[in-house]
C-alpha cells in the first residue's frame, strides 16, 4: 500500500519499531519535493524542474560522499553513477560555491 502523500507524512501511524520505514522516509522525501515546488512556482521560477532536481542531488550527493569517506569510485557505485559523471556533478557543486 502506498503512503498517502497529499498531506504531511508527520501523522502518527503504528509502525513495527524493528523494520526501518523507508515508505514513511518516501512520503516524507515527497511531500518536500512537492512543497518546495510549490514555492518554486509561487516565486514565478522558469526553471523549477532544474532547481528541485539540483537540491535533491546536491543533498543526496553530498551524503554519499560522507558515507563513502570521499572516495569517489565507491560513491559513484552506490549512486548508480558513473565516475566521470559523478566527477562532473561534483565539479559543479564546486563551482557555485
Amino acid at each position: 500500500m502506498q503512503p498517502d502523500i497529499t498531506e504531511s507524512p508527520s501523522t502518527p501511524t503504528r509502525y513495527d519499531e524493528t523494520e526501518l520505514d523507508f515508505d514513511r522516509e518516501l512520503a516524507e522525501l515527497a511531500f518536500q519535493v512537492k512543497r518546495l515546488t510549490r514555492r518554486y512556482l509561487a516565486s514565478q521560477s522558469d526553471d523549477v524542474y532544474d532547481q528541485v532536481l539540483h537540491q535533491v542531488e546536491s543533498a543526496m550527493i553530498q551524503i554519499v560522499m560522507d558515507v563513502s569517506d570521499q572516495n569517489l569510485t565507491r560513491a559513484a557505485q552506490r549512486l548508480g553513477l558513473s565516475r566521470p559523471t559523478l566527477r562532473s556533478k561534483l565539479r559543479c557543486r564546486l563551482s557555485e560555491k
